[in-house]
């Protein structure tokens, strides 16, 4: 795996070297985390995740109107 980060020139060094430290704590403590709950794909289980639909959702969409 390659990872690229941009990196602002004018940015001091200490702060990019303290961000890259972070960076690989961080990515340490995921690869070393095993107690990960499975995801359920059963139907409704993400019902808690949608918490607000727009009263309009179906709504046309007016920059399609000439496709319609």
């Amino acid at each position: 795996m390659q990872l690229v980060i941009d990196i602002p020139d004018d940015l001091p060094m200490n702060i990019v070297q303290q961000y890259v430290y972070d960076f690989k704590e961080k990515i340490s403590a995921l690869k070393s985390n095993e107690d990960i709950p499975a995801v359920s794909i059963k139907r409704g289980s993400a019902k808690h995740l949608i918490t607000f639909i727009a009263d309009d959702f179906n709504a046309p969409i007016e920059d399609f109107k000439d496709y319609m």
